[in-house]
C-alpha cells in the first residue's frame, strides 16, 4: 500500500496463495490450492468527493490423481463507488457493481471424459443516502438494480465417443428494490431501528418454458408429460413483487443489561439445485421464474444481554423462530 498522489490518492494491493500442493509427495493423489487477489484504489476528487475502485479475484482447485478428476471454481468482482457529502448531515453512495461466478468440474476417465462449466454474472447499481435528521434519528434510503445472466451448464465429453454434448439454456433476469429504514433513539433506555424494501423480480426472455400435466400429488407421477411449449423472444416472462419490513427494539434495563427484540422478513429470488443422482458435484443456479417462486423467511428473535465487570465479559440468551 501507498500514495499515489500525496494526500489526494492512494492505494492497496494484497494476494495470497496456499501452498499445500507443493508441500504433498509427488505421487500424492490429492492436490488442493487456492489463490485470492485484492486491490483498491481510492481517490480524493474534491472537499466533498472521494472515489473507490475495487478489485478482487479468487479461485480454489481441488485435483485428485493427476487430473483425473478436477473441480475448480472461482469469484471475480470489480466495484467502482462514489462517495458525497452533501452537507454535514447528509451523504450518499453510489456504486457500480460486476461480479461473476464460474466453475468447472472434469472428470477425465477413459471412455467416459466429461467437462461440466456453468457460470453466474451480475451487473448491479446501487445508490444509497444516509440522513442524520437529529440527534434521535438518522435514516437511509436508496434504491438497488440488478441484471442478472445464468448460465447453468455445458456438458461436454473429452472422448469423442463418449456422449453426446448438452447445454442447460441460458436465463436472464432483472431485479429492483427500494429501501428505507430509521434508528430512532426514543429516550436513553428504549431504542429502535424499522424500516421496509420492496423488491422485485422479473425473468427475462429469450426463453422456452414447457408447461406439464397436473397432479395432486407429484410423486404419483415423477415423469409429469409436457402438455405444451411457450417460446418467449424478449421481454418479461415472470414478475415478483414482495414487501420485506424489518423492526427491531432495545429496552436497556440497567448500564449493564439489556432485551432485545426483533422481526424480519426476507425474499431470495437466487436458487441453488443440487442433485444427488450425479456422479459430480455439480450446482445449478436458477432464477426465480415461470415453474420456480421466490424463497421467503420471516424470523422472529428475543434475547437477554448482560455484560460483567465494566463490559469484560458479554453474555446473552436468545430465542428465535
Amino acid at each position: 500500500e501507498g500514495p499515489i498522489v500525496k494526500d489526494k490518492a492512494s492505494f492497496i494491493l494484497s494476494g495470497r496463495r496456499s501452498y499445500i500442493d507443493l508441500l504433498v509427495p509427488s505421487d500424492s493423489p490429492l492436490k488442493p490450492y487456492f489463490y485470492d487477489v485484492n486491490a483498491k484504489i481510492n481517490a480524493r476528487i474534491g472537499e466533498k468527493d472521494r472515489i473507490f475502485l475495487s478489485f478482487y479475484n479468487g479461485r480454489d482447485e481441488i485435483d485428485i490423481f493427476d487430473g483425473l478428476f478436477k473441480w475448480n471454481w472461482g469469484n471475480q468482482t470489480t466495484s467502482l463507488r462514489w462517495n458525497h457529502i452533501l452537507n454535514d448531515k447528509v451523504f450518499n453512495n453510489l456504486t457500480l457493481i460486476y461480479s461473476n461466478f464460474d466453475y468447472e468440474n472434469v472428470q477425465d476417465i477413459p471412455g467416459f471424459g466429461v467437462n461440466w462449466t456453468a457460470n453466474l454474472r451480475q451487473y448491479s447499481i446501487k445508490d444509497q443516502v444516509e440522513f442524520y435528521l437529529n440527534p434521535s434519528n438518522t435514516m437511509v434510503f436508496g434504491f438497488e438494480g440488478s441484471y442478472r445472466e445464468f448460465a447453468p451448464g455445458e456438458f461436454k465429453p473429452l472422448n469423442d465417443d463418449s456422449f453426446l454434448a448438452a447445454k442447460l439454456e441460458e436465463l436472464q433476469a432483472l431485479e429492483a428494490a427500494a429501501f428505507f429504514s430509521n434508528k430512532h433513539t426514543i429516550s436513553p433506555k428504549l431504542s429502535l431501528e424499522y424500516g421496509i424494501r420492496f423488491s422485485h423480480f422479473s425473468q427475462l426472455g429469450p426463453a422456452t418454458i414447457y408447461e406439464y400435466e397436473e397432479f395432486e400429488d407429484e410423486r404419483l407421477n415423477p415423469t409429469a408429460q409436457r402438455t405444451d411449449t411457450l417460446v418467449f423472444s424478449s421481454g418479461v416472462i415472470k414478475s415478483f413483487w414482495n414487501p420485506e419490513p424489518r423492526f427491531s427494539a432495545r429496552y436497556m434495563l440497567t448500564g449493564h443489561s439489556s432485551v432485545k427484540f426483533s422481526y424480519n422478513r426476507m425474499v431470495q429470488y437466487v436458487h441453488q439445485m443440487v442433485t444427488g443422482t450425479s456422479p459430480l458435484p455439480i450446482a445449478v443456479w436458477q432464477p426465480s421464474s415461470y415453474h420456480i417462486d421466490p424463497q421467503k423467511a420471516d424470523q422472529v428473535a428475543a434475547g437477554y444481554f448482560h455484560n460483567f465487570q465494566e463490559n469484560m465479559y458479554e453474555t446473552s440468551a436468545e430465542v428465535y423462530y
